[in-house]
């Protein structure tokens, strides 16, 4: 009996939700000193977030909490600055200058100076300010901050990304948490029904209808009942655990989850949600614009072999000078003309390089769309043997409490054995651990394929 119960508890551990890592314990407060970190009691009260909860409750507290979502949004914001500092070079550059020199003498020159620049110091005091506007680079600029915008764009599909991973999180902790939940119950009530059954062997035992070995056997029936409810329990914190811990939780909490509705069945053709995938996912979406920015990117390396064409203009003044060669005050405006000769293969490298790296990003998302088809396409198959499992775990549960009862009838008018009644238990146990479970099953699987083609809302 003992043997044919461990395919039982097999079950009973597959179908509970996995222990996640342990709680960080401690926190480090910048100045080096570590602080124990309390974890919330079971029955605390928690400032928006009821012990009652729901599902739509659980995803809004995630996402206004969880920290990993919050530092993708930051770096999402950090990459938009990106589009203004390469904007920045279509746009006038003012400098206000103003030096005061003393020269040791009338002719004073540096004679030991870096570079080709007039080397003459003159006694003086100025202001003044430099303008430099750029008139064309041929497309160098333009190609810079178009590419910027397809990283800030590519920035803002991860996080959504992000977000959308971080609702999944919750979703398959609150249905495994509900299935769970479930699974004690088929526990609490398999020791319930062993336990009476137990006393009526015993019963039978003691007036001489039953031999002691049947004692036995149905007390080894009711240890192990005994035991998955044990496990069960254990199955039951370890999901509240990570239904915590996807929450943004410092500690687990026990909630109470509202039961939903199954979602509707998924489409019976799988190539309309492939190609949703492909126009939906985030993550494709950011490969797209990876893939745009190296391309625009690899556009401005080559725009550098061209000229750049600038207008400068300075204006100013020599207030209190004493030197009198130097006027009271200065202005000048001229064009410059920059053109790259020799580089010494710099520029080329530099082009061949953002050429590769966009071929690459065009690769990268070919495979990344392969991938996505694959994943939609088992995910569709998931979600819908799920659904089908609902209705036949339901008639394979009647069957089995048919049987029991059948099995347990027969036991008592003496015309079978406690081995039969046992095995007609066991397979009433299994029986119900699926239908108890396979409706949150289809839940996860069905959450699961909307993650896959992007639409997780």
């Amino acid at each position: 009996m003992v043997r044919t119960l461990y395919p039982l508890l097999f079950l009973v551990t597959a179908s509970a939700c996995n222990l996640q890592a342990e709680a960080i314990k401690a926190h480090d407060d910048g100045a080096g000193t570590i602080h124990p970190v309390t974890p919330p009691s079971n029955s605390m009260t928690l400032p928006g977030l009821p012990v009652r909860l729901t599902l739509q409750q659980a995803e809004d507290y995630a996402l206004a909490h969880q920290p990993m979502l919050a530092a993708s949004q930051l770096r999402s914001d950090a990459e938009i600055q990106t589009v203004y500092e390469a904007r920045s070079q279509f746009f006038p550059q003012i400098q206000a200058d103003a030096v005061a020199v003393r020269a040791l003498g009338n002719d004073s020159r540096m004679a030991a100076n870096s570079g080709i620049s007039n080397p003459t110091i003159l006694t003086r005091q100025s202001d003044g300010g430099l303008l430099s506007q750029l008139i064309t680079d041929f497309g160098r600029t333009y190609f810079l901050t178009t590419s910027a915008r397809s990283n800030a764009l590519s920035a803002a599909e991860r996080t959504e990304f992000v977000r959308q991973t971080l609702l999944f999180r919750v979703d398959q902790a609150y249905f495994s948490a509900q299935g769970a939940q479930a699974l004690l119950e088929v526990a609490n009530q398999t020791v319930s029904t062993n336990q009476v059954l137990l006393e009526r062997v015993k019963a039978m035992a003691g007036t001489g209808l039953k031999s002691s070995l049947d004692v036995d056997f149905q007390q080894v029936n009711t240890s192990q009942a005994l035991l998955l409810q044990l496990q069960a329990q254990a199955r039951l914190q370890e999901a509240f655990a990570e239904l915590s811990a996807a929450l943004g939780l410092g500690g687990k909490v026990d909630f109470s989850l509202v039961p939903l509705d199954l979602d509707p069945l998924p489409s019976n053709a799988v190539g309309p949600l492939i190609a949703e995938a492909w126009a939906h996912r985030p993550d494709l979406l950011s490969a797209r614009a990876d893939r745009d920015a190296a391309l625009r990117f690899a556009k401005a390396e080559t725009a550098a072999h061209y000229p750049v064409v600038s207008v400068q203009g300075g204006l100013g003044m020599n207030p209190g000078t004493e030197n009198k060669d130097l006027p009271p005050d200065y202005g000048a405006v001229g064009v410059n003309v920059s053109v790259p000769i020799f580089t010494g293969g710099l520029l080329t490298a530099r082009a061949r390089e953002a050429a590769l790296r966009a071929e690459a990003a065009q690769k990268d998302l070919a495979d990344a769309e392969t991938e996505a088809a694959r994943d939609v396409y088992n995910a569709w198959v998931e979600a819908r043997t799920a659904y089908d499992a609902i209705a036949v775990s339901e008639q394979l549960l009647k069957s089995a409490q048919e049987a029991f009862q059948l099995a347990q009838s027969r036991y008592q008018a003496g015309a079978s054995s406690i081995v039969e009644l046992s095995q007609a238990d066991l397979q009433e146990i299994q029986a119900e651990i699926t239908a108890a479970t396979s409706r949150f099953d289809y839940q996860v699987r069905r959450r699961a394929l909307d993650y896959q083609m992007g639409t997780l809302k």
